[in-house]
């Protein structure tokens, strides 16, 4: 079955970006698939993703995450998932070396995120000593990053309290503020 026009186009362009960048390690939000099969993955990252990847999708129509990797590199395994994220092991081919990936779908509503927050601290004993926390978390823990005067105060503190306590470093964007945007003087609208 050949995919409506649009997707084939979304998938073209991901793909591109992955060959551009020569990315070996990918990771999906938002990816509104109903099924992911090796057919998704050869047109939407390429052949060298097929068969190392996983996915879960929620209820929400726009939610899905991927996390895949090239298996000329790494190896997948360990795939475990929850409510909102899934996480894998990530082994290197070239010395054996693991690491851990979780890819995040965080929920809309508060009391929502206030188990979604429980839910990653459970995750971390099962987690390997270097790991990755990557994703949309629909969560702030600094004033800073909303775009308007409305805070909330809890769920901001309650996730800053939660990355102190994983030890988790944020990485940094470069050039840009946001991770998304829908390209219009006020980015965020």
């Amino acid at each position: 079955m050949e995919c409506p026009w649009a997707q084939c186009a979304r998938r073209q362009v991901a793909r591109e970006m992955v060959q551009d960048h020569r990315a070996t390690i990918v990771c999906l939000q938002e990816t509104k698939l109903q099924l992911v099969n090796d057919s998704i993955i050869r047109e939407t990252l390429g052949p060298q993703f097929e068969g190392a990847y996983a996915a879960f999708r929620q209820n929400e129509p726009e939610a899905g995450v991927i996390i895949a990797c090239s298996v000329d590199y790494f190896i997948l395994q360990d795939i475990e998932t929850t409510n909102h994220t899934i996480s894998a092991c990530i082994k290197n081919r070239a010395d054996n070396s693991m690491w851990s990936i979780t890819g995040v779908y965080g929920p809309q509503g508060d009391a929502e995120k206030m188990l979604f927050m429980d839910e990653i601290k459970q995750l971390n004993p099962s987690m390997r000593a270097s790991w990755m926390l990557l994703g949309d978390f629909n969560l702030i823990y600094r004033a800073s990053d909303k775009n308007n005067p409305n805070v909330n105060r809890r769920l901001m503190n309650k996730f800053k309290s939660i990355i102190d306590e994983l030890e988790i470093k944020e990485l940094h964007l470069h050039g840009r503020r946001f991770t998304w945007t829908s390209e219009t003087d006020d980015p965020t609208i």
